[in-house]
């Protein structure tokens, strides 16, 4: 046995004397000795190439997705929008259905939430005294300690959503600038 596993350790690549154009007689591949480094790499390679893949497929086209959905609108009528913005007047105005006055009406009304939850997160924090784990009954502790976390987590992810909101807003202004804006000479 230990004879075998030492003749296989080298089972990812192996250059040995006289079998690199032969197939392995152990049946541990249909490829000669040769190729083993190319397919070596092709995998290591095919492998770093498809977590980028994935991450776009799996988070970034679905947040895409959802951005549109929720916001596009609004986000067309901050870029359509020939009036500027009055920072000023967006509670008074909110009710106009205004595409900038919404968008940051959208915004505070995320932010007031966002800060809810941390009032929340904070008041379970305040609480932990409370519920110390008492053997052999860990149920509540963990729970709570379970549920401060998915919330702390929940509350950094929509943040984080607002920000990439904005940063599109952002990014959309200082490219095509907006109805507003005057346009170049």
């Amino acid at each position: 046995f230990i004879l075998r596993f030492q003749r296989n350790v080298n089972y990812m690549v192996n250059f040995q004397a006289g079998s690199c154009l032969r197939r392995p007689s152990d049946g541990s591949s249909v490829w000669p000795r040769i190729f083993d480094l190319p397919i070596f790499v092709g995998v290591v390679l095919y492998s770093l190439a498809v977590a980028p893949l994935m991450l776009m497929v799996y988070f970034t086209f679905p947040l895409v997705l959802m951005i549109d959905h929720d916001l596009g609108g609004c986000m067309r009528d901050w870029f359509c929008n020939p009036e500027p913005l009055d920072w000023a007047g967006v509670w008074h105005t909110a009710s106009e259905k205004q595409g900038q006055n919404l968008l940051v009406l959208w915004t505070l009304t995320r932010l007031l939430y966002l800060l809810a939850g941390l009032c929340g997160v904070a008041l379970l924090w305040v609480l932990k005294p409370c519920f110390p784990p008492n053997p052999p009954r860990y149920r509540r502790y963990l729970f709570l300690r379970s549920f401060r976390k998915v919330a702390l987590r929940a509350i950094a992810c929509y943040l984080v959503y607002i920000v990439i909101i904005w940063f599109v807003v952002f990014i959309q202004y200082l490219e095509w600038g907006t109805a507003s804006s005057p346009s170049p000479p």
